[in-house]
């Protein structure tokens, strides 16, 4: 699978084979691996889900990047067409194993979420949903060619210092990107808090602050996870883990 590319993909022990699952696709930071995003965000077990891991290119420091935006991560310049790969790879899977067609989600992390949203910016695209973990969208909102809302979560912690919640010149801020994305899916433009819960054993007390967007489209969730005092890559809690997939698993796509 994916030919000079290819990629992993991981089915659920007790699956038989032929009913449709969803697809949760899951895309590694820079310098990281397939292999390392699943088993940070708890998708190598999977019960419910086909999980699929693609590898980005490696650059001149063996560094894996996905070629997401202007800025991100693309670095010398090497021209890959990833939007291309990516979803030629989903299409392959769609016509090899039986995949719920409707229920196929993205989560990436830092370049790998910065993926995701251009992902879900091109014109013609399966997704249902995405999460970009201390991700970013391009600068430039014109580049995105969105036809469609999605479901769009953000998680980012407050003292990440590689990309910073607030924005920074590689990307626009986490509020920025969820902001975007809730005016895509028809939603009020400010975001209303939920609840609180400890999704980072490393931070004291319930850090993680949930904010919605309200009014959206049926279907269509926006929501911000920010992680008061977490970093980059923060150790997550195995509840952190069931809900972001419940999340991805609670979303069909929503066609015009």
């Amino acid at each position: 699978m994916g030919g000079d590319r290819p990629a992993t993909l991981l089915e659920p022990e007790d699956w038989n084979g032929t009913d449709p699952l969803p697809l949760l696709v899951a895309l590694h930071g820079y310098g990281n691996s397939g292999s390392q995003i699943t088993r940070w965000v708890g998708l190598d077990n999977a019960p419910d889900a086909l999980v699929l891991l693609p590898n980005g290119l490696e650059d001149s420091r063996n560094y894996r990047f996905w070629n997401a935006t202007p800025d991100c991560c693309d670095f010398e310049d090497h021209g890959v067409d990833d939007v291309g790969y990516l979803l030629d790879l989903v299409a392959e899977v769609q016509t090899d194993w039986p995949v719920e067609s409707a229920q196929i989600s993205l989560i990436g992390h830092s370049n790998g979420g910065f993926m995701n949203y251009t992902l879900v910016c091109e014109a013609e695209h399966p997704f249902a949903a995405m999460v970009s973990i201390a991700g970013a969208g391009a600068w430039d909102e014109t580049l995105c060619e969105a036809t469609r809302p999605v479901s769009v979560l953000q998680v980012h912690g407050t003292n990440d210092r590689a990309q910073a919640i607030e924005g920074d010149p590689t990307g626009p801020g986490a509020d920025e990107m969820v902001q975007r994305w809730g005016e895509r899916g028809g939603c009020a433009p400010d975001l209303s808090p939920v609840e609180v819960r400890d999704y980072a054993p490393l931070q004291p007390g319930d850090e993680t602050q949930v904010e919605a967007a309200q009014g959206c489209v049926d279907g269509i969730d926006i929501e911000l996870w920010r992680m008061v005092g977490a970093n980059h890559s923060p150790r997550f809690t195995a509840s952190f883990q069931t809900d972001v997939r419940s999340w991805m698993l609670s979303h069909r796509r929503v066609d015009p």
